[in-house]
């Protein structure tokens, strides 16, 4: 007898740990309904149905606890949904939290299986009762017709099969959660890509002016600042820190830098080269002859010739395909025009076998 209080309890305190994590774990599936008009019937099957599948949908009459705010747990629910499913009924439309409910769905581009069960998409309408504002009514009339002019299901209440219809909604709800984990997967693959690519490019970035700042010590180390144009000087100076804003002192400092690099580096090279220009003009006349150029005028000219004609090959044979064209189509041209007149005579001369058809067109050629 003692036993049965503490089994009872124990079911009690697992009963109310599995609802609680239930209600916690953000649902796959949201039920919009009119609980008057489905509750019982369709939108508690299809519940029930989807539960004892593993999904996890939103069914207020189920998933609310008492102490729960209504529009804060609702509207959670919708935003963390993956597939809404719209149950219209006849009194649908006179709820306030149904269409409520119906324009959150449809403004977070969530998707939506609509059932219209007793109940033609014609039939559905917004009513204006002098309650609601006239933002409220205008976002409820536009989800309520996009909601008309998705694909859906149709049931009659009086005809139909309820298990061919529960059956039919679950299977359209998988394939519907399955087509969103797609496109979640499609997009967190796009968004991994578009990083990758970013930090690829900043490390590029990053390596090239690495490169760059080398490139500019080993050139201010090196004394080669005379080689490049002012401007560049200006940008090497500046990068080391000599500012173009400097006071005269600093600017004498770096023009003896440069005159020192100068004569360290390429003073004793430049002497050399005009010492030997020099010499070659102090030659004799066969030395300037022959000395200035490596080859002669002839080896010259033919080299370039040989050049041109590999450079301008195909423009070559393009004008020799053009010449032969119109040195042997335009002199056939007068042959053609005068056959007309002649033709009595040529075929009379013909006749009697004085000459052939060729012969008389290369007459008229030449």
């Amino acid at each position: 007898m003692n036993r049965s209080p503490a089994k009872n309890v124990g079911r009690l305190i697992l009963d109310y740990r599995s609802r609680t994590q239930t209600v916690n774990r953000p649902c796959d599936v949201f039920i919009n309904h009119r609980g008057v008009d489905t509750k019982r019937s369709v939108a508690g099957l299809l519940y029930n149905h989807l539960t004892r599948l593993r999904l996890h949908p939103f069914l207020d009459s189920k998933s609310m606890k008492p102490g729960d705010k209504l529009f804060e747990k609702i509207d959670s629910a919708i935003r963390n949904c993956k597939v809404g499913v719209a149950v219209f009924s006849p009194h649908y439309c006179e709820s306030y939290f149904c269409l409520h409910e119906l324009a959150l769905i449809m403004e977070t581009k969530r998707k939506v299986i609509p059932i219209f069960c007793d109940v033609k998409p014609s039939e559905l309408r917004v009513m204006d009762y002098g309650i609601c504002p006239a933002k409220d009514l205008q976002r409820f009339s536009w989800a309520l017709e996009e909601a008309k002019h998705t694909v859906g299901l149709t049931f009659d209440s009086l005809t139909g099969d309820w298990s061919d219809l529960v059956a039919t909604a679950s299977d359209s709800v998988i394939r519907n959660l399955i087509e969103v984990e797609e496109e979640q997967r499609y997009r967190d693959w796009s968004d991994l890509v578009a990083t990758a690519s970013d930090s690829v490019i900043r490390n590029l970035i990053e390596v090239e002016e690495e490169q760059r700042y080398r490139i500019v010590l080993m050139v201010h180390e090196n004394g080669w600042l005379h080689h490049f144009p002012d401007s560049s000087s200006k940008y090497f100076s500046e990068f080391n820190g000599i500012s173009s804003d400097d006071s005269e002192k600093d600017l004498a400092a770096v023009k003896r830098g440069l005159i020192s690099a100068y004569k360290s580096n390429l003073a004793d090279k430049l002497k050399d080269e005009l010492q030997k220009i020099s010499n070659d003009l102090e030659a004799g006349p066969e030395d300037k002859q022959f000395g200035r150029w490596c080859t002669t005028w002839w080896q010259q000219f033919s080299d370039s010739t040989v050049a041109i004609r590999l450079a301008h090959l195909q423009a070559q044979i393009g004008l020799l395909f053009f010449y032969s064209g119109f040195l042997g189509l335009l002199p056939s041209l007068p042959g053609y025009f005068h056959l007309p007149p002649g033709g009595i005579y040529a075929y009379e001369e013909r006749s009697s076998c004085m000459y052939g058809l060729s012969s008389y067109f290369m007459a008229r050629l030449l």
